[in-house]
Formats: C-alpha cells, structure tokens, sequence
C-alpha cells in the first residue's frame, strides 16, 4: 500500500507497531520527487512525501480468516499515527463451500456443505460437531479422499428466533485439523 502526504511535504516513518502474525518493510516510493535517504537514528524512513509499505503474513498463520493491524508512527503534523487494519484470508488445500451455511426455514429440506480437496493426500473427515444439539449434521462420501456433503438440519423446536451456531468439521489435513463453518438461520 502507499502512505501519502496529501500537502506534498516530505515526513519520516519514525516506527511501525505491527500484530506478530505480520512483517512489515517501509521504503520511499521509486517516484517521489525527495532525495533517497537511508532512515538512521532508529527512523525506519525518510525523506520522501510517500512511501510504500508491504505487509507481509508469516508463514505459520493459520489458515481461516483474521484481523491484525499495523500503526506507523510519523513526524506528519496531520498524521503523527496511521492505523492500518488487515484482514487476512489464508486459504488451504482444503476448500468449504459455502464458508457461512444459511439455513432454510423450519421444515424444508437439508442444508448442504461441501469439503473437498483436489491434490495432495487424501483427505478424511474424521467428525463433525455442532455447537448446539438441534443442529444435526451428516457427512456423505462424494469422490472417497476428495470430497464430502455435510447436511445441517435443524431439528428443534420452532420459534427460537434468529440464531448463529456452528459446525466443527474435524479432519486429518495437518494445516486445517479443524474447520469452523458459521450457521446462521431464523428457526
């Protein structure tokens, strides 16, 4: 991304406070119109009216989605502190769709799930949870070691409102061990 000032007027990056899932670098952008300046004195640049800073994830986040944020800290009177929230999505081999399961109304049929990895290992769905008891889910083999139907249906009592649960799908993937599908529905 690039962090700019709207005035022209050159600042420094005096410090980046960065989540621990992140690596963050910060260099003056290749066309400023400032004269290249290596940051010392504990500045992590300068010289420059805009910089480009690359926000990396390291490689042990776990796959799903999480948020981090990154607050650069500069001598800019109008931007003393830039926070810079991320959403990270990291994605494995094995895929779920849909992520998020809307559940039909009460009485209609199944709601379906589908699991599946292409390359690699085999993959085995080793159980599935539900994060309330009147949500039932069962798992049927589509293509053994590559792809699975998981149908939820509610089986409660009716008139419980709008409600949020989930599904826990345990597997034998090494990165994806257990795969949390949200489930939302009015029942």
């Amino acid at each position: 991304m690039t962090v700019s000032s709207t005035d022209g007027r050159a600042f420094d990056v005096l410090a980046v406070k960065a989540d621990p899932s992140l690596t963050v670098s910060v260099k003056p952008a290749a066309d400023h119109n400032g004269a290249r300046r290596t940051a010392n004195g504990g500045t992590v640049a300068s010289g420059a009216s805009r910089y480009m800073v690359t926000i990396t994830p390291k490689a042990d986040v776990p796959v799903g989605r999480s948020l981090a944020t990154v607050t650069l800290t500069t001598n800019h009177p109008d931007g003393e502190s830039v926070p810079v929230h991320v959403s990270l999505v990291v994605s494995g081999d094995v895929r779920v769709s849909p992520e998020t399961l809307v559940l039909t109304p009460l009485g209609t049929t199944a709601n379906h799930v589908t699991i599946s990895k292409t390359q690699g290992e085999a993959l085995r769905i080793l159980g599935v949870e539900s994060s309330d008891p009147e949500l039932v889910a069962d798992v049927r083999t589509v293509a053994k070691g590559r792809q699975y139907d998981i149908s939820v249906k509610y089986v409660g009592k009716p008139n419980r409102g709008v409600l949020r649960w989930s599904i826990t799908v345990k597997t034998n993937e090494r990165h994806q061990r257990s795969i949390v599908i949200p489930v939302v529905g009015a029942v």
